[in-house]
């Protein structure tokens, strides 16, 4: 790559190029809640809730734009990104023992 400045001199750039091939983040269990896979399967996530106690969870983009609110006890929980962009987001799960955010990617 050529990179010029304004009334200076020019340098070139030179990387190796770099792919990746699985990208995540790591699984963190809460209190029997957590995320099989932080990486969008099929354009959905599954949240567990082993314990099937009612949490709350919410999902916000890197701006802070709330996505999707619910509250379930279900033991399994199909969290759908099919409308989402491709990036991060955070999951917040809140629970009575207190909550946890996740990270996940679509």
């Amino acid at each position: 790559m050529e990179v010029t400045f304004i009334d200076q001199e020019t340098c070139n750039i030179e990387s190796l190029p770099y792919f990746f091939t699985f990208l995540s983040v790591p699984n963190f269990e809460f209190n029997g809640i957590y995320f099989n896979n932080t990486l969008a399967v099929d354009a959905q996530f599954v949240l567990h809730n082993n314990n099937q106690k009612p949490l709350t969870y919410a999902v916000f983009d890197l701006s802070g734009k709330q996505l999707v609110s619910e509250e379930s006890n279900k033991p399994q929980i199909i969290i759908s990104a099919q409308n989402w962009k491709h990036g991060i987001y955070f999951c917040r799960v809140v629970t009575p023992e207190g909550s946890m955010n996740f990270k996940l990617l679509r």
